[in-house]
């Protein structure tokens, strides 16, 4: 059976069309309001919010982009809470923190030296506290042969061919 108090909450987060909106209202936290939320889904069997008001995607590069090294890009996101406001957008390269940003616009320096395949995505907080992530997007500094890197391999070639045939 659910419990009345939670069917109450729900119905205050319906009519207020904001869990924290509805928790100000009930003078509770914002994670009090959704932890019953969710007790009262998992009674009934079926969810019955959309929760996540928070929304951050990486807006460049795009997904599979390719630069020469050493390669220089920008990596920017767009962030936003329709029930509050943003207070951080962190960047990451793969699980390590790069930089974390408290005003708009979102949008750091990258220079990557060395060749490979990097993953980036951004993490986006809210003023309560409350998370979103982003999908995360690769992007892959290659070394672009030029014809002077060419030739100086055909000269590294020939000068170890004559240095070899006078040990000979």
């Amino acid at each position: 059976m659910a419990d009345l108090d939670n069917i109450l909450i729900f119905v205050k987060v319906a009519q207020y069309e904001s869990i924290s909106r509805a928790a100000r209202a009930l003078g509770m936290p914002i994670s009090t309001v959704s932890r019953r939320l969710s007790v009262l889904e998992a009674q009934l069997g079926v969810a019955l919010l959309r929760r996540t008001t928070r929304r951050v995607s990486l807006t460049a590069p795009a997904d599979q982009s390719s630069y020469r090294v050493p390669a220089s890009f920008n990596l920017s996101a767009m962030a936003s809470d329709s029930d509050g406001s943003i207070s951080k957008v962190e960047f990451y390269q793969g699980s390590s923190l790069l930089r974390t940003l408290t005003q708009p616009p979102y949008s750091v320096a990258i220079s990557q030296s060395a060749p490979g395949v990097y993953s980036y995505s951004a993490k986006a907080t809210d003023n309560s506290g409350l998370a979103a992530q982003s999908s995360s997007i690769r992007a892959t500094p290659t070394l672009i042969a030029t014809s002077a890197m060419l030739k100086v391999g055909q000269w590294a070639r020939s000068c170890q061919c004559h240095w070899m045939k006078s040990m000979t």
